[in-house]
């Protein structure tokens, strides 16, 4: 049973789980797909961005930061979610409610800010093209990014301290599916007032001023290209602008929709609905809108396919190493990419599970530990399969030379790692039972949290070391390994100079 203590007597009820509860497997699936495909779909467009040096512009620079706040924002809310749905308790504690809160605010907030300086960016490219360089110059970029997260924080800090300042005598029940601003001010007992008047004031300053602004800029826009004389070049300039008015128009209206209810409310169904497209879909759907209307990102996406699945031979991929390993299962590729592909399903799936099913009871150092090699065993199996995969399904058993040190470095990290973290959960049973009276301070949180930064910096700082002197060896022409990944063992087998030899 879980000891309730002072820090978690208070807990609330979210009651728009009600509409789940029937079917909640179902609609756990659901927002796990919708939270991968987000992830998936922004860590490709801030990829892209680094990856591709037709990418270094201000548009891209912005449209990383976008990106990069979408997986953020979605964070904040999905993970909670799939616990709750997977538990099937419907509760987030105080402290919880409050860290939540801010933080969807906070990154909530940054969007608006960074939406209005993306029109600003099409605004100085299509006005003033020769003032462009100076306009969006690298440093002023930075300086408006560091605004930009500075300023949804500070509105986030003040909604956070006003809202910590509520009573609720009793009314634990928050007619929502996360925790937010409006349906605590809902519940809340005590006066109201400031932070309804902090909620007007801060929805002008964050929501509707860089809406504003978006519509001058693209009023400034539209007069320009109307006065542009050719077809082709009205067309160029507007395509500029499409994805970005599309995530304008999909942002803005959902948030309208979200913190403008109507005196009356909206119903559960409506009000969970419209939350879940604005912190959910709309994270999820920004990259898709940006790689289908944007030609240099599919373009880019195009290059980066070919490098990584084509094998199209560039300077850096001169050097390729034969896997010799794959001759064993040449005959049955098919076979092997299925079994290979099922047992790292099974891996993600049930590591995931452990992740996960956590709950309060298991928050102890016991099974603190054992979620870190959870995490361990799917970055280290992340590593190698799916690489295994793409050999087997195109018959093409090479890996090139990036790859291969890359490889390795992240083998022998999240390899070396797991020995540290064994002995750390020896360490933790001998203390629980050889040193029950002291178990509370030998495992206390603090330590807990930095034994395992030490364990992750020492695995890493060993991959380091390990990967540096593998960069130095030269292999003399014999590029085929005697192994199915890249490995140090195999690599000095083949080697024909030995750095410091």
């Amino acid at each position: 049973m879980d000891s309730h203590n002072q820090t978690e007597e208070m807990e609330f009820v979210l009651l728009a789980f009600s509409i789940f509860q029937r079917h909640h497997i179902h609609f756990f699936l659901v927002f796990l797909a919708a939270y991968l495909v987000t992830l998936l779909g922004n860590f490709m467009i801030i990829t892209l961005v680094l990856l591709d040096s037709r990418l270094h512009t201000p548009m891209y620079f912005f449209l990383s930061q976008l990106s990069c706040l979408d997986i953020c924002l979605s964070s904040v809310v999905v993970p909670k979610i799939l616990v709750n749905l997977l538990h099937q308790q419907y509760t987030i504690s105080y402290e919880q409610c409050l860290a939540q809160a801010f933080f969807l605010i906070g990154f909530g907030g940054c969007e608006p800010a960074l939406l209005a300086i993306m029109a600003y960016d099409r605004y100085a490219a299509i006005c003033q093209p020769l003032h462009y360089a100076h306009l969006m110059r690298s440093k002023f970029c930075v300086q408006l990014s560091v605004a930009v997260w500075f300023w949804g924080f500070l509105d986030s800090a003040i909604y956070a301290a006003l809202a910590s300042k509520l009573d609720f005598c009793g009314n634990y029940q928050i007619l929502h599916i996360w925790c937010d601003i409006p349906p605590l001010l809902k519940i809340a007992c005590s006066d109201t007032q400031v932070n309804k008047l902090a909620n007007h004031i801060t929805s002008f300053l964050v929501g509707l001023g860089p809406f504003l602004f978006i519509i001058l800029s693209y009023f400034c826009i539209l007069a320009s290209i109307v006065r542009i004389p050719s077809n082709t070049g009205r067309r160029k300039a507007f395509s500029t602008c499409a994805s970005h008015v599309a995530v304008v128009t999909l942002y803005i209206g959902n948030g309208f929709l979200n913190y403008n209810q109507p005196s009356s409310g909206y119903s559960l169904e409506s009000d969970t609905l419209i939350s879940i497209m604005f912190c959910i879909v709309t994270p999820m759907l920004n990259p898709l809108i940006y790689s289908l209307r944007n030609k240099e990102v599919k373009e880019a996406r195009r290059k980066v396919s070919i490098f990584f699945l084509m094998d199209s031979h560039n300077q850096t991929e001169e050097m390729e190493f034969v896997l010799l390993a794959f001759s064993i299962f040449q005959s049955h590729h098919i076979h092997f990419f299925l079994v290979f592909l099922a047992a790292y399903l099974v891996t993600l799936l049930g590591n995931f599970i452990t992740l996960v099913l956590l709950d309060s009871r298991l928050h102890s150092p016991m099974y603190f530990f054992p979620s870190q090699l959870s995490c361990l065993d799917i970055c280290l199996s992340s590593v190698v399969v799916p690489k295994i995969l793409v050999n087997l399904i195109r018959q093409q058993y090479t890996i090139s030379y990036n790859q291969c040190l890359a490889q390795t470095f992240f083998l022998i990290g999240f390899a070396g790692c797991e020995p540290a973290l064994l002995a750390v959960m020896a360490y933790d049973r001998y203390a629980a039972i050889c040193q029950p009276l002291h178990y509370a301070h030998l495992m206390r949180g603090k330590l807990c949290i930095q034994l395992s930064v030490a364990i992750w910096f020492w695995g890493f700082l060993d991959s380091a070391i390990y990967a540096a002197l593998a960069s130095r060896l030269e292999f003399c022409g014999n590029h085929q390994i005697l192994h199915i990944w890249c490995d140090i063992p195999p690599l000095l087998k083949i080697a024909c100079w030995l750095w410091g030899s």
